[in-house]
């Protein structure tokens, strides 16, 4: 990729992987790291690159709450700093509702855009409605 030097590209590497708070041994191998670990390094090594933007896929899936929430404070800042963009599939509402600028919802029956949290969470729209009554049960995020 020609991002820089080794050596560079090697800190730089490095600087995410502490921004990251990642405390993995990085000379094992990947069945010796934690899920959280293994995460953080695979965002780290696709950050190295310089991405303009980033798409996630469930990256807070399976989590415990505790190792969540480095990894959602980081990717929350990460796209703002540099002028980024960070897509995220995610049914984590709490990063949704701090985070997010524009949340597209998508169901079976639907494809619903949102620009902010209050008109997500206060939406009629039935599939939309349904997952935020489900998820007010299940999470202590709404007001």
């Amino acid at each position: 990729h020609k991002v820089g030097s080794p050596e560079s590209v090697e800190a730089y590497a490095r600087s995410l992987i502490r921004a990251l708070q990642c405390d993995a041994d990085l000379y094992s191998l990947p069945a010796y790291l934690t899920d959280l670990q293994r995460r953080q390094l695979a965002i780290a090594r696709a950050l190295v690159l310089d991405p303009g933007l980033l798409f996630l896929d469930a990256p807070f899936d399976g989590l415990e709450f505790s190792c969540r929430e480095p990894l959602r404070t980081y990717l929350g800042k990460w796209p703002w700093f540099a002028g980024r963009a960070l897509v995220v599939a995610t049914e984590d509402l709490r990063f949704v509702r701090e985070h997010a600028n524009m949340i597209v919802f998508v169901s079976a029956g639907s494809v619903e855009t949102f620009h902010n949290w209050h008109d997500f969470a206060g939406s009629d729209a039935a599939d939309v409605a349904r997952f935020v009554a489900e998820r007010k049960k299940l999470l202590a995020v709404f007001d």
